[in-house]
C-alpha cells in the first residue's frame, strides 16, 4: 500500500481524516467550523494520533494556490458549496487547480436533481447526465481513470449521490 499525504476538505469532525491516518497516511483535515476543529483535536489527543493534523481554513483560490501537493484529496460534499459561494466559473477553476495538486481524488458533490436544495439549479451546467459530466471534466483535468464507486444517501433528501474515484 502506497503511503503518502492526504487532504480532507471540509473534514467536519475528522472521520475520514482519522481513517486515512489509521491506514498510515499523513492526514490533513481542513474545516471552516472552529467547533469541529476543537472536536477533531480532542479526538486526536485522546487517542494519541500523531499523523493527523487539523486546520481551520476556508478552501478558496488563495488557499489552493498556497497549498502543498498531496497524494490524495478527499473532496466530498464541497463542490456544490463552491458553486453557490463563488459561482460556476470560479468553482470550476478551483476544482481544476486542486486537481493539479494530487495523484488521486475521491469526489462527491450535490446534484442538480436534488430539487428541494437551494443550490440545485446552480448545477444545471452539468446537464442531464451529471455522472458523464464529472467523468469528462476529471479526464480533462488529467486523470486517466475516473470511475463511479457507488451511490450513497446524504440524509438531506431521497436522492443518492455518486461517489467517484479519479487517478492519474
Amino acid at each position: 500500500e502506497k503511503k503518502g499525504s492526504i487532504l480532507d476538505i471540509g473534514s467536519n469532525i475528522g472521520f475520514f481524516t482519522f481513517k486515512f491516518a489509521e491506514k498510515g497516511y499523513l492526514s490533513h483535515g481542513v474545516e471552516a467550523d472552529i467547533l469541529n476543529i476543537l472536536i477533531s483535536n480532542s479526538i486526536k489527543e485522546k487517542y494519541k494520533i500523531s499523523n493527523a493534523i487539523f486546520s481551520q481554513d476556508i478552501v478558496d483560490e488563495i488557499f489552493i494556490r498556497k497549498m502543498s501537493d498531496y497524494f490524495l484529496i478527499n473532496n466530498l460534499s464541497v463542490f456544490h458549496h463552491w458553486v453557490k459561494r463563488f459561482g460556476e466559473e470560479k468553482a470550476l477553476n478551483m476544482l481544476r487547480e486542486i486537481s493539479e495538486k494530487c495523484e488521486c481524488m475521491f469526489f462527491e458533490t450535490g446534484q442538480y436533481n436534488e430539487k428541494e436544495m437551494d443550490w440545485s439549479q446552480l448545477l444545471d451546467f452539468m446537464g442531464n447526465n451529471p455522472k458523464e459530466w464529472v467523468i469528462k471534466k476529471f479526464k480533462s483535468f488529467g486523470f486517466k481513470k475516473v470511475e463511479v464507486i457507488g451511490q450513497f444517501p446524504t440524509g438531506l433528501n431521497n436522492v443518492n449521490r455518486y461517489l467517484y474515484f479519479a487517478k492519474k
